[in-house]
């Protein structure tokens, strides 16, 4: 791989090495394994901000682990379970809209944000904060989309009474019944 290097002012191939590195965060020493990338020709650093992002994550993942919050890519996973974007995510909690896309990209949430994006991992939690959100086309959305990827099956009732349905209970006969508004 080759990248601009500063020092030889030129493109030269790129040496990538993990490193252990100790930062301070918040209150904690974090001890983390990163990667830096250097100029394989003058052995300079060279900056790469997606490195660096990447870096930033991993550091900050260390924290959450330690504090016992969720790490980025569990908030992921627990969005992705749905089938909803960052924002949808942020809209449904009450978020502002890019909080869900900051916590993804390395920014530590606060315990009270930590313990409402782990009800949405719970699916009769998720479906109360769901029936609780007073946004009218994120619920229609999220009605829609939001268990296609559990392969569940929704019936919609005049009386807005969702029977819910996975593939396992489908098999087993088991119904959940939930006001869904």
């Amino acid at each position: 791989m080759k990248m601009y290097c500063a020092q030889c002012d030129k493109d030269v191939e790129v040496i990538k090495k993990k490193e252990k590195k100790t930062y301070e965060v918040k209150d904690e020493i974090i001890d983390v394994t990163i990667t830096r990338i250097y100029c394989a020709e003058c052995n300079e650093l060279i900056y790469d901000k997606k490195n660096e992002v990447n870096n930033d994550i991993i550091v900050y993942d260390e924290y959450r682990k330690i504090k016992g919050l969720l790490t980025s890519e569990e908030i992921r996973k627990i969005r992705s379970k749905y089938n909803i974007s960052q924002k949808e995510m942020s809209q449904l909690l009450g978020f502002g809209e890019k909080t869900v896309t900051r916590y993804e990209n390395g920014y530590i949430q606060d315990k009270s944000n930590d313990i409402l994006m782990r009800l949405v991992d719970d699916k009769e939690s998720f479906e109360q904060i769901l029936k609780l959100s007073n946004n009218g086309k994120l619920v229609a959305k999220i009605k829609k989309l939001v268990f296609q990827n559990q392969n569940a099956v929704f019936t919609y009732s005049p009386t807005n009474k969702v029977t819910f349905k996975t593939a396992f209970e489908i098999g087993k006969g088991n119904e959940d019944i939930c006001q869904v508004c």
